[in-house]
């Protein structure tokens, strides 16, 4: 007999579940070291008597307390069966709970008379746990599904966006070129002229600050890279600036000294970089204020910094300078307009081309000082420029046509882009046809040979991919794709199906001509 108790000591000592057993008052009579370690008990520690009551049994959702006479021991003693019921234990130090399958019998003897109950405690908290981490991580999954889904729905809605902004840019912009090109030099609508050019290529420069933060955030600029004359760059950025100078009576000093001014770059976005700091040093300088520009070389480095003696930056908020919308509080607290995208688009272009950008400033109305440093690189050759230059005069595009002339097919849905643009074509001396959709234009390629296709993507009934793919079916044809959308993957799509050039609209009236020369060029 004492054999027997010893045995049945270590067997319930040594089973890894709990095990209670209670009298048919629902007192404690045994206990074992698992069901002490599920309550949060020391080793030496007794269950408390009145278990049912005082053991911290709590439902499945944690929060309801098991009444005792509704708990597994109680209902046992009742003569009820209880079979793998899920309970949570909150009890002792066991501060973050259990949980545990409990089953529970009543203890009867030969006569059906009930004495007590034992019940069984499963600790199932590992695989609750799992359960929680899995429920967790299909939780984290979809939230993350939901945000890239919201990511690509702004995406879509900003190159939308950006398309319909643009669009009706392009005939404007097409219709200054031709009367440019009508008006002498010396007439008197010259100045008025400049003014519509300078704030449509502002606007345009303002839509794609807004659809470059896309590409920022997903570390896709697009870059043309080619041998750069800084320096030129500066001083074309400071052009387009010479009404707003003079408008403010603002004094330049200029003092591109750097022996050695030419980089790796790409001339439309370091453009827009040295626009955006100057733009910056022109609004935030006072009427009669100083800017420097200056370049020196520094270690294979070129250096270009930008500096005034306008409103400047307060200490606490220059380390956010670079920080897109950062600068709008700013400048609308100061009574200046803004987006506050410039100088984190900057940044974004100028390390793109493994360069640095940075600011610095001794204090609020003490000046501002930018500095662009880039590698720089031996001065390209002479044929190297000749390709790079902007293009001549319509006079030498005109002269080019009257050697090698083009006969291009302009489609496009967007009325006044077909009218303007086709007419800024003809005046430039090419042979132009007209089609507003996809069956218009095969229906003219059928009738004739053209020898450049220009056309929108985006048509009523089709794009300009397939267009492409079906007129290259029936002759050979270069072209050169126009559209508002300008994202990465528009530009390989568009490559793709074989265009030369991927114009983003407002379209660029010297890179277009600088590309019909090209093509013209090929086709001598």
């Amino acid at each position: 007999m004492i054999e027997q108790t010893k045995l049945l000591n270590l067997i319930v000592t040594s089973m890894g579940d709990g095990l209670l057993v209670v009298d048919r008052d629902g007192a404690a009579l045994l206990s074992n070291p698992a069901l002490r370690r599920m309550l949060g008990l020391k080793e030496n520690e007794d269950v408390p008597k009145n278990c049912s009551n005082d053991c911290g049994f709590f439902r499945a959702d944690k929060v309801r307390r098991i009444a005792p006479a509704e708990s597994p021991t109680s209902r046992a003693v009742a003569g009820g069966h209880v079979d793998d019921e899920e309970i949570f234990i909150r009890h002792g130090s066991n501060v973050e709970g259990s949980w545990a399958d409990v089953t529970a019998r009543a203890l009867r003897d030969e006569q059906g008379t009930i004495h007590g109950a034992v019940a069984v405690f499963h600790d199932v908290t590992a695989h609750k746990q799992a359960e929680e981490q899995q429920r967790n991580l299909l939780r984290e999954r979809e939230a993350r599904a939901e945000a890239e889904a919201a990511n690509r729905a702004k995406d879509r809605f900003l190159a939308v966006l950006g398309h319909e902004l643009r669009t009706p840019l392009t005939p404007v912009l097409a219709g200054v070129e031709l009367l440019e090109q009508k008006v002498n030099a010396n007439g008197e609508f010259k100045g008025t002229i400049e003014i519509i050019r300078r704030n449509i290529e502002l606007e345009a420069r303002l839509i794609d600050d807004i659809l470059d933060l896309t590409a920022i955030a997903k570390g896709k600029i697009n870059l043309d890279i080619g041998t750069l004359d800084i320096h030129a760059t500066v001083r074309g950025a400071l052009e387009i600036f010479k009404t707003d100078i003079a408008h403010k009576n603002l004094r330049i000093h200029t003092n591109l000294a750097a022996p050695q001014y030419f980089a790796q770059a790409d001339d439309s976005r370091l453009m827009q970089v040295f626009w955006n700091v100057i733009k910056n040093a022109i609004k935030f300088t006072p009427e009669g204020g100083v800017i420097h520009i200056e370049s020196a070389n520094k270690d294979g480095k070129l250096i270009v910094g930008v500096s005034d003696n306008g409103i400047g930056i307060e200490p606490e908020v220059l380390p956010r300078i670079f920080d897109s919308f950062e600068q709008g509080v700013r400048r609308v607290q100061a009574g200046h307009g803004g987006l506050g995208l410039g100088l984190a688009i900057s940044r974004a272009i100028v390390e793109a081309h493994h360069g640095q950008m940075e600011a610095s400033s001794p204090g609020r109305n003490r000046g501002t000082i930018v500095t662009i440093s880039l590698a720089a690189v031996p001065e390209r050759s002479s044929a190297d420029e000749s390709e790079v230059k902007r293009g001549p005069t319509a006079a030498t595009s005109l002269s080019d046509q009257q050697k090698a002339p083009l006969h291009i097919l302009l489609v496009d849905d967007h009325t006044d882009t077909v009218i303007t643009l086709g007419a800024l074509l003809r005046n430039l001396g090419y042979e132009v046809a007209c089609a507003g959709t996809v069956k218009q234009a095969l229906q003219l390629a059928k009738e004739s040979k053209f020898d450049l296709l220009v056309s929108d993507i985006g048509l009523p009934d089709g794009s300009g991919h397939d267009l492409m793919r079906q007129i290259r079916a029936q002759q050979s044809i270069a072209g050169i794709a126009l559209s508002g959308f300008g994202m990465e993957d528009d530009l390989e799509k568009s490559r793709a199906v074989g265009f030369t050039e991927h114009l983003i609209k407002p379209v660029n009236v010297d890179r277009l001509q600088a590309t019909l020369r090209e093509i013209a060029r090929s086709k001598r």
